[in-house]
């Protein structure tokens, strides 16, 4: 997601119902004074972000979507030479489109991060008795 800044007059006629979207954008609870900051003076411009299938999510199911997935990212690098008093190079990177191409896998569980070792080994809480002994078996025909 990008914001960005408008003027007074634009606020009123081109942008007059994106202020809602904006307000309404679903942030972290520890950002949500800087989105407050932001409202009279920015607009949310979302880039296009599609799944697996090439269906494009929308913008309150960014964070669930993409968190923890492998994505493509097209952007845009632009380069500026600033030449006054000193001489400055900028660049800055804009987001143009985002493409899930696998979704997040869950975490591996093991056994072991449940396991309290006061209530025995792991074989006898999973059957309720002691494992059984291994036994050697004949290999004729």
């Amino acid at each position: 997601m990008v914001f960005t800044r408008i003027t007074p007059l634009a606020l009123t006629t081109v942008y007059a119902g994106i202020d809602e979207t904006t307000k309404n954008w679903p942030v972290q609870e520890r950002c949500k004074t800087q989105l407050a900051a932001l409202l009279n003076t920015h607009v949310v411009v979302p880039f296009p972000v599609f799944d697996t299938t090439g269906s494009q999510i929308e913008p309150q199911h960014y964070l669930e979507k993409i968190a923890g997935a492998i994505v493509q990212v097209h952007f845009a690098i632009q380069h500026c030479f600033i030449k006054k008093d000193k001489q400055q190079t900028i660049f800055s990177a804009s987001i143009r489109e985002m493409n899930i191409l696998r979704h997040a896998i869950a975490p591996p569980t093991s056994p072991m991060k449940k396991h309290c070792f006061m209530d025995g080994p792991i074989t006898m809480q999973a059957s309720g008795s002691a494992p059984s002994t291994p036994t050697k078996k004949s290999k004729r025909g």
